[in-house]
């Protein structure tokens, strides 16, 4: 883990909240893709309810920064996300982070996928959008649920020297200003580093020994490969939580990108190995929590390394906090950023 600063800007995942309700129902949302330019992309979210809809903004196909919005494939071999994940504090939501949809409305987003996707190759391309949304009850800002989602499946003739323009500039991303993890920050995220690596240590012993429930209940598997890839991957976050001036990633204290805002509390580039804590993660966030589902400075940093190519390069599936983990898949469970951290939490809360 080294701390510094960076130049521009490249990849997001989105972490939302720890929803207290089930997930809403999924035909409340539908989403349409067509193509709009040679590699731009409009979806149109529609509300088939009889009420309007208060859906998060902020880390989802709604929004403008460049999280997952569509999944691309070429020859039936999905192309790698090169956007950003990115974190969310979910009870210190604004109003900004939502946009409001009323019954029988459509909200259009058009989005280039050529931002995030390299489609420099050209020719023909499978696109769609499998996804979820969180929403808030009207006259709220907390995230209640998730709204699942399925669009049709289009076809892109692409000319891949003009959608190569349009490709976000990684390896840029790792150039070094100047350190900026320093005073006051440098001691917060060296104290939640420090309990990053606790976490994950015992959550090491937990995924290789620990009671068949706990792993039932995030992981929906038992089996001895299941234990040690969690295992294994919870041992790797240990080791770059412990790294202070070396590991595989940069973590930065300043928000280079204007991207920490509408409750963002941090955002990972997986391709450039880099991470970007946020002044409400920095100032707001406690170090730990007592809650079985809370968030904290140390979880987070889980999460968030999780997502790194070298640790296990972790999605987020549009949605997070418990019902969405425990609405996934086993083969999604394993993959997925919120289900390391809330495992982790689980036996920090002692819950």
């Amino acid at each position: 883990m080294k701390f510094s600063s960076i130049l521009s800007l490249a990849s997001l995942a989105s972490a939302a909240p720890y929803f207290h309700s089930n997930e809403g129902s999924p035909d409340a949302l539908s989403v349409k893709l067509e193509m709009v330019g040679n590699s731009d992309v409009k979806a149109s979210i529609t509300n088939n309810g009889n009420s309007k809809l208060r859906l998060l903004k902020t880390g989802t196909i709604l929004g403008n920064t460049p999280v997952e919005k569509v999944q691309v494939a070429q020859n039936d071999q999905e192309l790698a996300f090169g956007g950003i994940h990115l974190t969310i504090a979910y009870d210190m939501l604004e109003d900004s982070a939502f946009q409001d949809i009323d019954a029988g409305q459509t909200a259009e987003v058009t989005f280039d996928v050529g931002q995030i996707r390299d489609l420099s190759s050209g020719g023909t391309f499978d696109i769609s959008a499998t996804g979820s949304i969180p929403f808030a009850n009207q006259g709220s800002n907390t995230l209640v649920g998730v709204f699942p989602y399925v669009s049709n499946k289009i076809q892109a003739d692409v000319d891949g020297q003009q959608a190569g323009r349009s490709r976000l500039v990684l390896d840029q991303k790792r150039t070094i200003v100047k350190p900026d993890c320093v005073g006051t920050n440098l001691t917060v995220v060296r104290a939640a580093l420090r309990n990053c690596a606790s976490l994950a240590q015992t959550a090491t012993q937990a995924a290789s020994f620990g009671p068949d429930a706990r792993m039932l209940k995030y992981y929906k598997a038992v089996d001895k490969a299941t234990r040690g890839v969690v295992a294994g991957v919870f041992e790797k976050v240990k080791n770059e939580c412990l790294t202070f001036d070396s590991g595989v990633s940069s973590l930065y204290c300043s928000d280079r990108f204007n991207s920490c805002a509408e409750g963002v509390l941090a955002y990972t580039v997986a391709q450039a190995s880099y991470m970007v804590y946020c002044n409400l993660y920095l100032t707001r966030l406690p170090l730990n929590s007592q809650s079985c589902n809370g968030q904290s400075q140390s979880n987070t940093i889980v999460h968030e390394v999780t997502h790194l190519s070298q640790i296990k390069g972790t999605n987020d599936y549009g949605g997070y906090g418990i019902a969405s983990v425990q609405n996934l898949t086993a083969a999604q469970n394993i993959n997925h950023a919120d289900t390391y951290a809330l495992f982790a939490q689980s036996i920090f809360a002692g819950c």
